[in-house]
């Protein structure tokens, strides 16, 4: 309910607390014969395993899953080699009962097992990148870009929590809190695309050029019927929608139109995070990542810093600088690298 609110949130902490909480449940059910589990390093090993888990679902990865609950929990002395392999299964059986569901839900059972909603769709394609060494000095800017991001976050989101504790002292007005946000974040999410249309009705595309996937995740908006609004299906979209329509070359959104759109989710990330609601962080990180990655590339392209020949492999630089960009912002809050390099690899 908290994701669907349209607060800029994400669903991988609840989901990673959810996990924490059936591991810590099952050292206590009664019947089953686990109560060698109920001592302290037992539980500690176990409520890191459902919290692995609980990301893993979240993005369809498995590894970095694992690697997360590793990299969150050091330095600690209960992380042994046989920990990491036990909390592997835990994380591949998560993702594995995922896409089985996944997939009978959608009624395909013969396209095989489809994974997470996150990941990115069929919007990658397999383009080539001849000269991939342009993107190290890519990496290096975003890398900065992200770190300052990142810290800016924390000090505004810091300052918002303390502002909160200091005026919400009791416990019904934080629903309120919870409420104005939602209403203001759908407020904006509605404006901006219809101003951006009012001051240019001519950024309405025809959704004739859309592959089939595309057009579930993309919105009429204000335009005539047969066509699509590039911002608004990027404003209204679920978060995985959001992600694939901006990695996808066939929603044609400006560079504009996407420094405008990572203002608003960012600000109302860092200033959101932390009402009374579940939570999580890593899905804002990778929309407002790809976000930046996109405008960044952008720039890059009209001061000439960036070199393709076709336009494949154009849309493949871009797919690069938006991998990078997420990863540059998140690990810019979070303080994690590893684990956030191999979720981006497994989701993307």
């Amino acid at each position: 309910m908290a994701v669907a609110s349209r607060l800029c949130i994400g669903k991988e902490g609840p989901l990673a607390h959810i996990g924490a909480i059936w591991g810590a449940a099952a050292c206590y059910i009664p019947g089953l014969g686990f109560e060698f589990l109920r001592n302290d390093e037992f539980k500690r090993q176990i409520i890191a395993a459902g919290g692995s888990a609980g990301v893993s679902a979240a993005f369809g990865a498995p590894i970095g899953g694992t690697l997360f609950a590793y990299e969150m929990s050091k330095p600690t002395v209960f992380w042994t080699f046989e920990m990491i392999w036990k909390t592997f299964t835990c994380c591949s059986v998560a993702v594995l009962v995922l896409a089985v569901l996944q997939t009978l839900a959608s009624g395909n059972v013969t396209d095989g097992f489809r994974g997470s909603t996150i990941k990115f769709g069929d919007a990658i394609a397999n383009d080539k990148i001849e000269n991939t060494y342009q993107v190290f000095p890519a990496a290096a800017v975003i890398g900065i870009i992200g770190g300052l991001l990142g810290a800016l976050f924390i000090d505004v989101n810091t300052r918002m929590n303390a502002l909160r504790k200091r005026l919400l002292t009791t416990a019904a007005i934080k629903p309120i809190e919870t409420a104005i946000w939602s209403f203001c974040t759908g407020f904006v999410f509605i404006l901006a695309p219809y101003a951006i249309y009012v001051s240019n009705p001519d950024i309405c595309k025809e959704s004739s050029t859309l592959t089939e996937e595309s057009k579930l995740i993309t919105y009429q908006g204000w335009c005539a019927e047969g066509q699509y609004d590039p911002n608004a299906s990027i404003f209204w979209s679920s978060e995985g929608g959001i992600i694939k329509n901006i990695i996808n070359d066939n929603v044609k959104i400006t560079a504009l139109n996407q420094f405008y759109f990572l203002i608003v989710w960012y600000f109302f990330t860092i200033t959101t995070y932390g009402t009374n609601v579940p939570a999580g962080l890593f899905l804002p990180g990778m929309i407002i990542g790809c976000a930046l990655g996109a405008s960044v590339f952008s720039a890059a392209d009209y001061i000439g810093a960036v070199s393709y020949g076709t336009d494949e492999e154009k849309q493949a630089l871009t797919r690069s600088y938006v991998i990078l960009a997420c990863g540059g912002f998140m690990a810019g809050y979070t303080r994690m690298t590893y684990s956030l390099a191999v979720i981006l690899m497994e989701t993307s």
